[in-house]
């Protein structure tokens, strides 16, 4: 009789072919991610489902961590440097281009490993879509829905493009200069997104505490057209 401790008692075909499939399904999963694969959209019942969404998922994956990098680097580490550098070199000119370039080198390459570890290897969650062609074609599409996100890619992109000029023309680095106009673009999207609207629902309770203690406040009110 076998001992608890004894090995598996598969035949060697079984076991072989066993760890083939299990080689191949990472892979199958990895293939849903490529770029290049190519949807028919007379599949779906929306025609503006993306046409490539193994694109459209990573690249937006892959700018998430290019912005968080940006962000964490120039508003979070670079102050920290400037500070224990005995504020010696320019912080806006110098230190946040230079300690931005990594974090957004970094914050996209370990974004894009995650995605690519994840579609792999992740457990399967019947809560979220499935690793196949139509799991990604599902989490494509609901990006490309997502006005958020679109608005938020907007001020990414203005705020790259603006910083890769400011790079070119000061000759200090395109990359590290992308990286501060990504990070100044997502600290303006939370501040209208977010700041605004919660400034508006506060102003009224804000504004009468204000005349409350005497401020005039009438200059903020807008004089009728007189016809």
């Amino acid at each position: 009789s076998r001992s608890r401790g004894s090995l598996d008692p598969s035949p060697p075909s079984a076991t072989l072919l066993r760890i083939l499939r299990d080689m191949s399904d990472p892979l199958e999963r990895l293939k849903t991610l490529d770029p290049r694969r190519k949807v028919d959209r007379s599949q779906y019942t929306d025609e503006s489902m993306p046409e490539h969404p193994g694109a459209v998922l990573t690249q937006h994956v892959v700018t998430r961590g290019m912005q968080v990098g940006s962000v964490l680097g120039c508003l979070v580490f670079s102050p920290m440097q400037w500070i224990r550098g005995g504020r010696k070199e320019a912080l806006f000119q110098t230190i946040m281009p230079r300690i931005g370039a990594r974090g957004l080198v970094l914050g996209g390459a370990a974004s894009g490993t995650m995605l690519l570890a994840m579609a792999a290897y992740a457990p399967r969650d019947e809560k979220k879509p499935p690793w196949t062609n139509a799991g990604v074609d599902d989490r494509a599409y609901r990006i490309t829905k997502n006005e958020k996100i679109e608005k938020l890619n907007d001020f990414v992109a203005a705020g790259a493009a603006a910083g890769a000029v400011a790079g070119r023309a000061h000759a200090r680095g395109i990359v590290g200069h992308t990286a501060v106009g990504m990070a100044v673009a997502t600290l303006s999207f939370g501040f209208v997104y977010a700041g605004v609207p919660a400034i508006r629902a506060k102003w009224p309770a804000i504004k009468k505490g204000l005349e409350d203690q005497g401020v005039d406040l009438s200059f903020l009110s807008v004089a009728p057209e007189k016809s």
